[in-house]
């Protein structure tokens, strides 16, 4: 229950300033509320002429094309037994289905030339030269897009091993044995 009769400052004390904030913002917004709400508001713009933008939905009509569906997570769509963990089969005969599908290729070059203006656009280029360079780097760019997490895994993988190496020896105190056990449990050994 809040005192009435609370001392200068035992607001900090009580934890009582998650209060206390609220309180000022709302004096705040009643003292401006002309200013605060006033002036024209703008509609947010979206640029559809962003080259990051139209890359992303390339890539999305790219993906459609393959017809595969992909894991949840990174290591459902990578062979995690062969060596250098790469792109699952099944999805790289998924991916070279896509590379050959010419339709939604085109497809989605009307998709690029739609949201251009009439006179072209220069990040763009020649819209089909650019649909066509995504089309083809496609599999090398998802396959490049798992680089940092294949790293990072081996990493991980490499820190298991040595913290599982230092818990075998026979010549450790019990604080080092503890501290080894604990990092091998943290990596799931």
């Amino acid at each position: 229950m809040l005192s009435v009769r609370a001392a200068p400052g035992a607001a900090g004390r009580r934890r009582l300033s998650s209060l206390i904030a609220p309180c000022r913002a709302r004096k705040y917004y009643f003292e401006r509320r002309i200013d605060l709400v006033a002036g024209i508001v703008k509609t947010p713009a979206i640029d559809l002429v962003n080259a990051d933008l139209l890359s992303a939905h390339v890539h999305a009509e790219w993906l459609a094309a393959a017809r595969e569906s992909l894991g949840k997570s990174i290591p459902e769509n990578l062979d995690m037994d062969a060596e250098g963990l790469p792109v699952k089969p099944t999805i790289l005969g998924a991916f070279a289905t896509a590379m050959v599908d010419t339709e939604v290729e085109a497809h989605a070059g009307r998709i690029v030339v739609s949201a251009l203006p009439t006179d072209g656009a220069p990040q763009i280029g020649d819209p089909v030269q650019f649909v066509a360079g995504l089309w083809r780097a496609g599999t090398k760019e998802f396959d490049a897009a798992f680089r940092r997490w294949r790293e990072l895994y081996r990493f991980a993988c490499q820190d298991r091993e040595e913290a599982h190496a230092i818990g075998q020896r026979t010549d450790l105190s019990a604080q080092e044995r503890r501290e080894a056990r604990a990092r091998c449990v943290m990596w799931g050994r």
